[in-house]
Formats: structure tokens, sequence, C-alpha cells
């Protein structure tokens, strides 16, 4: 039964952790002025 709530937990924080670190990477391009 542990097992059942721990997997899906690990794996929201490893999708979360993901969103976090590639979120500043999402402002690519240049500055015009």
């Amino acid at each position: 039964m542990r097992r059942r709530i721990a997997v899906p937990l690990l794996a929201a924080g490893t999708v979360a952790s993901t969103l976090a670190v590639a979120a500043p990477a999402q402002a690519h391009g240049y500055v015009s002025s």
C-alpha cells in the first residue's frame, strides 16, 4: 500500500522539478532595444 502512494508522488516530484529547471530556459531570443 505504501508503494502505491510513493510511486505517483515520486513521479509528480520528478515532473515538478523538471518544470522548475526548464522554466527559466523558455525566454530564448534577443533584446531589440
